[in-house]
């Protein structure tokens, strides 16, 4: 998921991964069932108990949130 061009979330097989600031991301590794994402230890996995949108709504906003304090991804060129 990106918000305004930066990346922020993924949905994979190990469920939904957060990007974090450093204080959110240890807070919600402290919950139960979170852990770090096998491909990136900077997005931590949500556990099975943030399910409720009311409970995940706040992370997934203190994600997009962080995503923005953080640099652009430099453009990629196209291949002629």
């Amino acid at each position: 998921m990106y918000s305004r061009g930066r990346f922020f979330a993924v949905i994979g097989s190990e469920g939904l991964a957060l990007k974090l600031a450093p204080a959110d991301r240890a807070a919600l590794l402290a919950l139960p069932g979170a852990h770090p994402w096998s491909i990136s230890g900077q997005y931590v996995v949500v556990p099975d108990a943030l399910t409720d949108p009311a409970a995940l709504r706040p992370w997934v906003e203190r994600s997009a949130a962080y995503a923005q304090t953080l640099p652009l991804p430099a453009r990629r060129k196209r291949r002629r």
